[in-house]
């Protein structure tokens, strides 16, 4: 039991690894785009293949259960909302 149970919690502790970094990819990206500071400018050009790729598949996602088509900017703060919400129902199951 304690070993399924230390799997199942660090497979929890990835999980949310990985959506703090998607986030903080979405964060640099808005942050790039109003301010234009060229020190995030490398940054932001290396992280964009990774960030249109996610954006892409939640696009897809969206239009499977909306035939409303929205731009980059409404998908990226619609996927930083659905990443906290996503983050916030794994804490309640947990817990």
């Amino acid at each position: 039991m304690g070993l399924i149970y230390n799997l199942v919690m660090s497979v929890i502790h990835l999980t949310f690894v990985a959506i703090d970094i998607l986030m903080l990819m979405i964060l640099l990206n808005f942050i790039y785009a109003r301010w234009k500071h060229p020190v995030f400018k490398q940054i932001t050009e290396l992280l964009e293949p990774f960030l249109m790729k996610a954006l892409n598949v939640f696009r897809c996602l969206i239009s499977r259960f909306c035939s409303r088509h929205f731009n980059d900017t409404a998908l990226l703060i619609l996927l930083l909302i659905s990443l906290w919400i996503l983050r916030i129902l794994i804490i309640g199951f947990i817990s």
